[in-house]
């Protein structure tokens, strides 16, 4: 005759096995869970970072174009200042303006090295290139069109806005020595 435990045992092993099992299933059900919970903390993480870099590319243009008219006219004021050769005392004003001139626009052209260095921290290596260009270039009077074309191609390109840049490209860039060969001239790390 079997006793009861004989009969038991089966029966226990089939209902733990069923919980077993369904626990098993629910770990993994969490797992996947857990898994989306990651994926959709990743891509808004990248997308909180695009919305940061984007953010920094229209403070560096704003910067920019703010601080251009000001630059341009304390380069008067420098010019007036060294061509002013009539008498000391028109010499002074004329020196005395120019400073004047540079205290005010001092505030600008710190808002926008600022504002390279936050696109310093966050772009990529040719964006922040562009971006170092175009500040020299601009702080030495010269022309900026070529580099603004540049680097605001670049920065299309890589927000997402362009995704084929030679389409993106204007005539200027074309002519430019941007494209050799028929592909951007920027490295193979800096793609996105």
């Amino acid at each position: 005759m079997t006793s009861w435990w004989e009969l038991a045992i089966p029966a226990a092993a089939g209902v733990l096995g069923g919980l077993g099992g369904a626990a098993v299933s629910g770990w993994f059900g969490r797992s996947n869970t857990a898994d989306a919970f990651e994926r959709e903390a990743e891509e808004r993480r990248r997308r909180h970072f695009l919305d940061d870099r984007r953010s920094s590319y229209v403070r560096f243009l704003a910067a920019l174009r703010e601080w251009e008219p000001r630059r341009d006219r304390d380069w008067k004021m420098r010019a007036a200042a060294d061509n002013a050769s009539h008498t000391d005392a028109q010499r002074d004003d004329a020196m005395r303006r120019w400073r004047q001139s540079r205290e005010e626009s001092e505030p600008y052209f710190r808002k926008l090295i600022e504002a390279q260095q936050e696109i310093l921290l966050l772009a990529p290596r040719h964006i922040r290139d562009l971006a170092i260009s175009l500040v020299v270039e601009s702080s030495r009077g010269g022309k900026t069109g070529r580099l603004m074309e540049e680097f605001l191609q670049a920065v299309r390109f890589d927000l997402g806005t362009d995704p084929d840049l030679r389409a993106a490209g204007s005539p200027l860039l074309e002519t430019s020595g941007v494209f050799q060969d028929g592909v951007p001239s920027l490295s193979a790390d800096d793609q996105p």
